[in-house]
């Protein structure tokens, strides 16, 4: 007989969770990323004084003296570059390569951005609004992946309960009693059966006399 166990969380399975919120965190944070710098691209006016900034003097002008969208959109690439470091470790504690290796492409994804976004302030070029839009949606691929991979394993690993067979039961499990079996009698031999004495010999229909 086997019995199912449910499978209680392990430290393993945590890491993976933990994981998974910064992957789908940081994907969230892409998505809205996306919308402000389509915001900023179309109806954004950039100060005069940004065009020719560099990274640090453009970030800071931007936050500083830019519109609010432009703000909250150099704001917020400074927070996906912090989540994306922590997809990275979150996957080396997890032991996930994969994810390493696509946490790693998604923080470069993020950075190509970032130098692309300084520039387009900088400059206000075309090229620079392309490149920081084909990274985003790299940056954006990469998390999806390493969401749907962990989600999928996760899933399997928690739709296989725990077997257990008796005679192997954890400490601390009850034993369950055995069932008896039922006893089959013969049939009956025939119809003077019932007759028949307690020895097995068959009974006589007569006595003899002397």
């Amino acid at each position: 007989m086997t019995v199912t166990d449910p499978q209680p969380p392990t430290p393993a399975r945590r890491r993976t969770q933990g994981l998974r919120a910064a992957a789908l965190a940081a994907l969230v944070m892409l998505v809205v990323q996306y919308a402000f710098g389509m915001w900023v691209n179309l109806y954004g006016h950039l100060p005069a004084a940004d065009h020719g900034a560099g990274l640090p003097t453009g970030f800071a002008r931007a936050v500083a003296d830019g519109p609010a969208g432009l703000a909250v959109h150099a704001v917020l690439g400074v927070a996906l570059l912090a989540t994306a470091g922590s997809v990275i470790v979150r996957a080396l504690l997890a032991g996930r390569r994969l994810a390493v290796v696509i946490g790693a492409v998604g923080l470069c994804a993020i950075a190509v951005a970032a130098l692309a976004g300084a520039r387009f302030v900088g400059e206000a070029t075309n090229t620079a609004s392309f490149a920081m839009a084909i990274a985003g949606g790299v940056a954006m691929v990469c998390y999806a992946v390493i969401l749907f991979t962990t989600t999928s394993t996760a899933i399997a690993a928690a739709g296989a309960p725990r077997e257990t067979r008796r005679g192997a039961e954890p400490p601390g499990a009850l034993a369950r009693p055995e069932r008896s079996t039922p006893t089959t009698l013969p049939p009956p031999l025939g119809r003077d059966a019932a007759c028949a004495p307690t020895g097995g010999l068959p009974a006589t229909q007569g006595t003899d006399r002397d």
